[in-house]
Formats: structure tokens, sequence, C-alpha cells
């Protein structure tokens, strides 16, 4: 069974129920896989029922802050969790490297932070009493700048990255496709309706898509953004048997999305609250 909690579904501007993007993917009892860590992020993983510790792999589709702006939180609370500071594997778009060395690497931004940890008596304390052994070395990771037509594997899962056109030529942005036992799964990222998101979600099972709502009339004219309508219009041309509908603004009518995206795609419209699980 392949399970995906809807962590974080909503846009750039935080509201009550709904803020930034975020997603965890798990395979049987594999460790997760985390697809974009926006706001919140890391308290989301929580309330789903998992620790940063249980998620060995992050997928960054670009670089906004609705997508990426919960990952030294997410990163500085996995090493915090873990003894055996086994490493992170992070992929994303360029400037992915530069990113996180510049966030926990040696002069990383918060390289005060996990000093002061692997040093404090209060905090050796803590890690040697949960089974960690001196001296305590710094987050571990493993970060690589990918690009559209990548694939690698992931557990069980084969992971493809596809392009996503959102925000270039300022940001790379991709999207993703997760092949595994129990079916299939893409991950849009940001993106306008393109060929090549239609390509990377052909006879997918899932597909999670940006779907802009709450006042449709003043998203339809913008680059680089869909509907509920397009993502609807990307659902039908790659014959996905299951549309979620995902980055809605807090004010959006769930039940005229679900209809907008419907005019265009037979199969199953799910409005994407956060917290939402959904299983293969």
């Amino acid at each position: 069974m392949t399970t995906i909690s809807l962590l974080c579904s909503g846009t750039p501007t935080p509201s009550a129920s709904r803020f930034g993007t975020a997603f965890a993917l798990q395979i049987e009892d594999e460790d997760v896989i985390l697809i974009d860590c926006g706001p919140a992020a890391t308290l989301k993983l929580a309330l789903a029922g998992y620790s940063p510790a249980n998620v060995s792999t992050l997928f960054l589709t670009h670089h906004h802050y609705d997508h990426n702006g919960d990952v030294p939180c997410f990163l500085l609370s996995r090493w915090d969790k873990l003894v055996s500071n086994k490493p992170i594997c992070i992929y994303g778009p360029s400037p992915t490297t530069t990113f996180i060395e510049r966030l926990i690497g040696p002069h990383g931004a918060y390289q005060p932070d996990y000093y002061s940890r692997m040093h404090w008596s209060t905090c050796t304390n803590i890690y040697t009493s949960n089974g960690g052994t001196l001296p305590r070395q710094p987050p571990a990771y493993h970060a690589m700048d990918i690009v559209p037509g990548y694939v690698m594997t992931v557990g069980s899962a084969t992971v493809t990255a596809g392009y996503a056109a959102h925000a270039q030529p300022y940001l790379d942005c991709l999207a993703y496709r997760f092949d595994t036992p129990a079916g299939s799964v893409v991950f849009s990222g940001d993106t306008e309706y393109c060929k090549s998101i239609v390509e990377l979600a052909k006879g997918a099972d899932i597909l999670f898509c940006m779907a802009l709502g709450d006042n449709r009339s003043s998203y339809t004219a913008m680059a680089g953004v869909t509907d509920s309508r397009d993502a609807g219009r990307i659902a039908a041309d790659a014959e996905v048997k299951r549309l979620v509908l995902t980055h809605q603004a807090g004010g959006a009518n769930r039940d005229e999305e679900i209809r907008w995206a419907g005019e265009v795609f037979n199969g199953e419209v799910v409005f994407g609250d956060e917290l939402l699980v959904i299983t293969l």
C-alpha cells in the first residue's frame, strides 16, 4: 500500500485552514518521502502521525518560500531526533545544493544552532541518554541538483522528474512522478497547463495538481499557474484516474472547484484539504 498525506495545501498567503505546500508519501513500511516543505510542514508532519526522523528523502519542486520555507526547521528537527545521524537525501532543481549548504553546511545560517547542540552539556546529556555516542556529528546530508528527465530509485519507487512551467527563467521548476508497487502518483508542483506535465502524468493513478481558486477570474489570465479547470484539462489529457486539487487559497469554494474541474475531466475529483490521507 502507498499512502499520501497532504500536509500543506495552500498558497503563499496564510489562512486558518491552509498555507504552503508539502506532501508525505510512504510505501508500505519504507521510510517516508517528503515532497516540498512549505511553512508549518514539520508541524503538519507530526499531526499526520510522523516524526521528522521517519523521513529519509526530500524532493523540492522549486524555490518559492511556500514550498521550501520550513526546510531548516525540518532538517534540524530530524537531526535532533536521530542518534544515528543517518543522512537525509535532498533533490530538487538548482540551486538546491547551494540552498541546503547555506542552511546547515559548515558555514550555513544554522551552524551556530547545531554547533551549540553538539557541545552544550544539556544537549549532549539528552543525546547520550537517548542512545547517542559522543562526539556528536553535524547534520549529515546529500543534496543534488536535478533536471527534467532525471530518473532515480528511492526504496521501491521509481522517481521521474518533469518540467513544470511556472517561474522560468527566474526559477527552475520541477514536477515528480512516483511509480510504486501499488500504483503511480504525480505531483505537479506549481505549473501552468503544459504538455510536459501531461506526458509525465500519463495514465497515473493519482495526480496532485495546483488549482488556484477563490477568485477564479483573476488566475486564468496569469502565466505559470493553473486553476481548477486547467487542472482538469491536464488530468483529462493525461488520462489519470483521480485528480486531487491542491494549492488552494483559504477562501476557495470546494463545490465550485470540483465542478469546474469536472467540466473537463470525467474521473474522480478530490478537493485537497490539509491532512487529507489518500491510499493506493
